[in-house]
């Protein structure tokens, strides 16, 4: 994308937006502000709106790097007003084209992103765990990247519930937990975390009472399956690999926070407080998370020791 082009494309978001220059070092004040108000010390920024700006199936694949790629300069510059306090997650949801997806992938490691982020739908009839993405995930873990999965309803792209529902209700309640589970599928069950050891990855926004029920599951059929022609060849267990390398966020109002964490560890846990949606009513939604009846050790995990292991910030 040219210099001309870029810079139309990002006055255009911000008019899309509703948002001007002035709003936005408001927007940096708020941040700051709100950072403070939940006695949070580092934050990593995910977008809304970044989850649908290039999540169109049939985007020609410059386009949609290219609309990631002026995304992560913004948030970049954003986050440089308050380093060490607001950090960015780099957008990688065009992964139409896997080869730029990759270049973008290591340009932004060279900058010093600790994580990208990425959809759990399929792009041009790809899942996760497509071979033409082993080079993206190479290049991640070689970086030090996490990578973030992250569902979004309403993209132009195929989403749980989406084909049978219409409504708000039915569809959202769907898309973010089933479309988390199917991308925990595709990154284990497709081997990604077999052939990447060393890749980091975490599964956002969709709550985190369903990953007992989903890994259980997917050692009875691991269990079931060993040796048989097609199946997927794993020398460890699904939920061992989860322990290995992956997290999952909670909500602070999750009723079975506690039990999850009996069944998966304390260790597998992070926080996500989605600010500024209206999910959670800012700043009670840390206040909520640190009042959940856990051990002193399993707060400490949640809230610091398990974020920094997952974004390699020891």
């Amino acid at each position: 994308m040219g210099a001309g082009l870029k810079h139309r494309w990002r006055v255009d978001q911000n008019y899309l937006l509703g948002i001007t220059a002035g709003q936005w070092r408001r927007l940096l004040r708020e941040n700051h502000y709100a950072v403070d108000a939940a006695g949070i010390e580092t934050a990593f920024l995910y977008p809304t709106q970044g989850l649908y700006m290039a999540s169109i199936g049939d985007l020609p694949g410059d386009f949609a790097i290219a609309i990631c790629r002026a995304y992560n300069e913004w948030v970049q510059d954003f986050c440089s007003a308050a380093p060490g306090r607001l950090l960015p997650a780099g957008m990688l949801v065009g992964l139409h084209d896997p080869v730029l997806a990759t270049e973008e992938a290591r340009r932004l490691a060279a900058e010093g992103f600790r994580a990208v982020f990425v959809r759990p739908n399929p792009i041009a009839g790809r899942n996760l765990d497509d071979a033409a993405y082993e080079p993206l995930w190479a290049a991640c873990a070689e970086g030090g990247m996490a990578v973030a999965v992250h569902e979004g309803f309403g993209s132009h792209l195929p989403s749980a519930g989406a084909d049978r529902f219409l409504g708000f209700f039915s569809c959202h309640t769907a898309a973010h937990p089933i479309e988390q589970m199917l991308a925990v599928l595709s990154l284990i069950g497709g081997g990604v975390l077999e052939r990447h050891p060393t890749l980091r990855v975490a599964f956002l926004e969709a709550g985190c009472g369903w990953v007992p029920y989903w890994l259980w599951r997917m050692d009875e059929h691991w269990e079931a399956t060993r040796g048989v022609a097609g199946e997927p060849r794993l020398p460890l267990k699904p939920s061992d690999y989860f322990r290995r390398q992956a997290w999952v966020s909670c909500d602070p109002e999750e009723p079975d926070l506690g039990r999850v964490i009996d069944l998966i560890g304390a260790g597998r846990v992070v926080f996500g407080s989605d600010y500024p949606h209206p999910d959670h009513v800012w700043p009670r939604s840390v206040e909520a998370i640190r009042a959940i009846p856990l051990s002193d050790e399993a707060r400490r995990k949640i809230l610091w020791d398990n974020p920094r292991a997952l974004y390699g910030l020891d």
